[in-house]
This record gives C-alpha cells, structure tokens and sequence, in this order.
C-alpha cells in the first residue's frame, strides 16, 4: 500500500474545442475564399466584364484587386494554419 503522502493527484482532462473554434476557422476559410475571389476577378479578361459600372470598377484597378486578394490569402491563411 503507498503512503497517502506519495500519491500524485491526476489532472483533469483538458476540454475539447468548443464550437467556437469552429466557427472562427469558418470565418476564416469564408476570408480566404474572398480573397481567391478578388484574384479571379482580376484574372478575368476585359470581355467578361461587359457592364459599364463593373468594367470602370475592375478594368482600372485590376492589379490593385490582385494585390488586395493576394494579401488576403496570405495573411489569412497564416493565421489559420498558426492558430491551427
């Protein structure tokens, strides 16, 4: 029979992920999956773009939407994978 004294008490288990966690991954992925957009929308050639309002919009600042999707992207997703 061992001591009272030399016994070692066990730690609770840890708690499992709450929904929480599940939901900020979710608003993440949504957050990539913008930013892959922004990269589409500027990789579409002008001819797609046929209305006035969405081809002034686009057409002008087309490497400004890549540049802000790209960014999106990666910061995001380095967050995501460090938050993990």
């Amino acid at each position: 029979m061992i001591p009272v004294s030399l016994q070692v008490a066990q730690t609770p288990a840890l708690p499992r992920a709450t929904t929480a966690g599940s939901g900020f991954r979710l608003l993440l992925l949504a957050a990539i999956t913008l930013g892959l957009l922004l990269v589409l929308a500027a990789a579409l050639p002008s001819q797609v773009l046929r209305p006035a309002v969405v081809h002034e919009v686009v057409v002008v600042h087309r490497l400004d939407l890549a540049f802000v999707g790209i960014g999106i992207v990666f910061l995001i997703g380095t967050i995501y994978l460090v938050a993990g």
